[in-house]
């Protein structure tokens, strides 16, 4: 079969498109194989090739975390998913038996492993993970859509939902938008109910907020980046402090920092004083 591999880290040097790798097998009851029909690339994929601390990969490794497609074969004991069933993934398989995985923690699993980063990827013709992490879609959800949503949504909604509890009474204040990770976080706090602000050093993704009003506030002078005096500069740094203290959850990555250390998130604004 094709896929996107790398044989070490280093950079973009390192890519290597293969069509003579094997189709993987079903092998455990509860397999699933996908034909991918559409897969999407996240900033993960580039750490991937640079390489991230602990991780290491085996020659002909598969990169990508996010895709979509067709149910090709299923191991006997599945259930939730037959062949033809049109499908996405979800990049974040554990062994759902542990403490943290009965609890609804998975990711804090010790067996915890995200497709192409831990696990061979998802840019390939073909990919075998567990049924649980296999979801029918509709048929009037496109497959370049839907493989673009697992992953910045599932760490979106960890942060927003699942470690920060957010209720249509809060403030959610969301610094650097514009992201994947960002905009779901946006979106996921707006369908709760809660007041959305967000700020960015770019008005080209600010502008991007604002078809439909999905955001409820910009704070003033927090987009494009202007030249001025050194009390301009201090003024604007008083303006975001007190924007952070009138928050109630704050992101990136204080929630993130709540969340049990995502390594897609980065900054830190830390805690209101």
């Amino acid at each position: 079969m094709r896929a996107l591999t790398i044989d070490a880290h280093g950079g973009l040097d390192q890519l290597r498109v293969r069509d003579d790798l094997p189709i993987p097998d079903v092998v455990a009851d509860d397999d699933v194989r996908v034909r991918v029909h559409a897969g999407a690339l996240n900033h993960l994929d580039l750490w991937v090739v640079e390489g991230v601390p602990g991780i290491r990969v085996t020659p002909a490794w598969i990169l990508g975390s996010d895709c979509a497609g067709v149910v090709d074969a299923v191991g006997a004991r599945v259930t939730n998913v037959r062949v033809g069933d049109r499908v996405i993934l979800n990049p974040g398989v554990s062994d759902r038996t542990c403490e943290y995985c009965r609890t609804g923690d998975n990711p804090l699993c010790l067996r915890y492993a995200i497709l192409g980063e831990h696990r061979p990827g998802v840019l390939a013709d073909f990919v075998v993970v567990p049924s649980a992490n296999v979801h029918v879609i509709s048929a009037d959800v496109s497959f370049t859509v839907a493989a673009a949503f697992p992953l910045a949504t599932l760490t979106a909604w960890r942060m927003v939902v699942s470690r920060a509890h957010v209720t249509a009474n809060d403030q959610v204040l969301i610094r650097g938008i514009g992201g994947g990770v960002a905009l779901a976080s946006m979106q996921i706090a707006k369908s709760i109910g809660a007041r959305v602000w967000v700020t960015s050093g770019s008005d080209a993704k600010l502008a991007r907020t604002r078809p439909g009003r999905r955001r409820d506030h910009q704070p003033p002078y927090i987009g494009r980046r202007q030249r001025g005096s050194r009390q301009d500069g201090k003024a604007r740094c008083r303006r975001r402090r007190r924007l952070c203290r009138t928050g109630d959850v704050g992101i990136v990555a204080r929630v993130a920092r709540k969340a049990g250390a995502s390594r897609h998130v980065r900054r830190d604004i830390g805690p209101p004083p």
